[in-house]
């Protein structure tokens, strides 16, 4: 077991972006460990890996003790291109009222009031550019040039929704996802995703995956879990409750 852990809805379809609304948290995490909630749109596989990625994360490395806006990109399957923010040249802040970094408040409780952020990630059908907004804030893009031919500077191939935790060291145990409870706990009490959308590139159209469609993902169930939920409102017609207490170890 590495210490990467996801619980994520993947859907396949060729697509030009994604919308979600991603429930804010702010799981506690040690220096070497981060915490995550993001949607991802990607094409390739392995080395032609070509990812992008934007949503909430608590990282100590990133600055980011509480959970602030982030974004992530590689073209090569992480191999020597990408990064967080800003860190390297590729993602182009535009935004003065919203900074990569900037808090996510206020933050949801147990049982208490939610929270979350409208986020939207979609390829302008001119210039090619990947654009991250927060509702109808546009907070940067990812240029075309990032992309080769084959992968993200022609649209996107899936979509992923959910969290991601990471742990670098071994006598530590992994950190809370999400809420830190697992999705059958469901609203207030876990995290969750609603609102799932995507840019249809056949029919060009922005649709709601079906739920029978989403492919659930957790590579470590006892640590953390990935359920989809469907309920009354256009927003609870395709989403997902996902997270957990941590706890796994690497091995």
């Amino acid at each position: 077991m590495t210490g990467r852990h996801f619980a994520i809805a993947e859907y396949y379809r060729d697509n030009y972006g994604a919308t979600g609304n991603i429930n804010i948290w702010d799981p506690p995490v040690n220096p070497d460990q981060f915490s995550l909630a993001s949607i991802y749109v990607e094409n390739g596989f392995r080395d032609s890996l070509q990812s992008i990625s934007a949503g909430w994360i608590v990282s100590p490395k990133l600055n980011q003790n509480n959970s602030g806006l982030f974004t992530y990109w590689t073209a090569d399957g992480h191999e020597k291109t990408g990064c967080y923010n800003t860190v390297c040249p590729g993602f182009v802040q535009v935004s003065s009222k919203l900074a990569l970094g900037t808090l996510a408040r206020p933050t949801s409780t147990y049982d208490g009031e939610q929270y979350y952020l409208q986020a939207i990630i979609y390829q302008d059908n001119i210039t090619g550019n990947w654009w991250f907004l927060i509702k109808n804030e546009p907070i940067g893009y990812w240029p075309k040039s990032l992309f080769h031919v084959q992968g993200l500077a022609y649209g996107a191939s899936r979509v992923f929704w959910g969290g991601e935790v990471f742990n670098a060291l071994r006598q530590s145990t992994s950190p809370l996802m999400g809420s830190g409870h697992f999705p059958k706990e469901g609203f207030k009490k876990a995290a969750f995703v609603n609102g799932l959308k995507v840019i249809d590139r056949e029919i060009e159209k922005i649709r709601s995956p079906p739920v029978k469609d989403l492919r659930l993902f957790a590579n470590s169930p006892k640590c953390y879990k990935v359920e989809t939920k469907t309920g009354v409102g256009e927003e609870w017609s395709s989403a997902i409750f996902y997270g957990g207490p941590g706890g796994c170890t690497i091995t």
